[in-house]
């Protein structure tokens, strides 16, 4: 037996996908098709998916960090935290990735038609919402569109086709590959810097960027954690200064880099800016700020997990 998800990302986030397919292990996989990016997961019932999805696994997140990894300069590829609508699909056999990927291709072209559920909450039949939804989600296919726009599925498709920005850059299928492999074994806390460094890609794409400059400390903050619990130091600046000086070896004006960022979280970041809007003001150019430092704390948590496995 085998269960198929496939995402559709929510349209209404400012967002930059790359063009290319990407398939992790046969059940991890992105693709794109008639301009609209999709997400898969296939879990089976083998010993390589349930390495794949133990419990709580962020394999979204790593899959889409793994191709900011791919391109660590300025974010060149962003992606909606979210998403639109859902195909779901289960099966007595397993399922195959390519077999996957070509119903879907037959599913939004309308060749293929599934049950479709959107919110019957909104409709003449809210009284009996609940029965419907369950019925319709014991379904073996259906696409869940219930958070979706409530439009018929045709009219969605040609909409949705219209709505995203895929960028024509190439990436490396294979070094998202082995980034993604790196990342699969990592302790929780290198996730949650994951989590906070895609934030931040996404934030300064879209020039939100005290806040992608808040993100970019908190991805910081989950290394340094990491850190201290595996050595114990208490001390946070000495903390820092004995990983990127000794453990990693980093160059000196590195180092410096590094300090003035944590000490900006702490000063600036962490505070309100009471002398904003005067000639004063401790934050005069955050677009600077988060340009400089993104690639950098991109750099500190791919070589602190090389550390880590060393």
């Amino acid at each position: 037996m085998a269960v198929a998800k496939v995402e559709i990302f929510d349209p209404r986030y400012i967002t930059h996908y790359p063009w290319q397919n990407i398939i992790m292990s046969g059940k991890i996989g992105y693709f794109v098709y008639r301009q609209i990016p999709f997400y898969f997961e296939i879990h089976s019932n083998t010993e390589e998916s349930e390495k794949l999805f133990s419990p709580f696994l962020p394999t979204r997140e790593l899959l889409q960090a793994s191709i900011l990894f791919s391109k660590k300069q300025f974010p060149t590829f962003t992606f909606s935290p979210i998403s639109h609508a859902e195909i779901h699909i289960v099966s007595d056999d397993e399922i195959a990735y390519e077999q996957l990927m070509a119903k879907i291709k037959y599913i939004v072209d309308g060749n293929e038609k599934i049950p479709l559920l959107y919110d019957v909450y909104k409709t003449p039949q809210a009284a009996d919402a609940s029965k419907i939804i369950d019925k319709i989600r014991q379904e073996k296919e259906y696409i869940d569109l219930f958070h979706s726009w409530q439009i018929p599925f045709p009219d969605l498709v040609d909409l949705l086709s219209k709505s995203f920005d895929i960028l024509e850059f190439d990436i490396e299928p294979s070094l998202v590959e082995s980034y993604y492999h790196l990342l699969l074994g990592c302790p929780r806390s290198i996730h949650i810097a994951l989590h906070y460094i895609i934030n931040a890609a996404r934030l300064i794409c879209t020039y939100f960027t005290e806040d992608a400059a808040i993100n970019l400390n908190l991805a910081s903050e989950a290394i340094i954690k990491d850190y201290q619990n595996a050595t114990g130091i208490q001390n946070k600046k000495k903390a820092v200064e004995k990983l990127l000086s000794e453990d990693l070896k980093f160059a000196e004006e590195k180092v410096d880099w590094y300090i003035e960022l944590y000490e900006a979280r702490n000063i600036f970041l962490a505070h309100i800016d009471e002398d904003m809007f005067t000639s004063t003001q401790n934050i005069s150019d955050p677009d600077a700020y988060c340009y400089d430092h993104y690639e950098d704390v991109v750099d500190l948590i791919i070589e602190y997990i090389k550390f880590t496995k060393r």
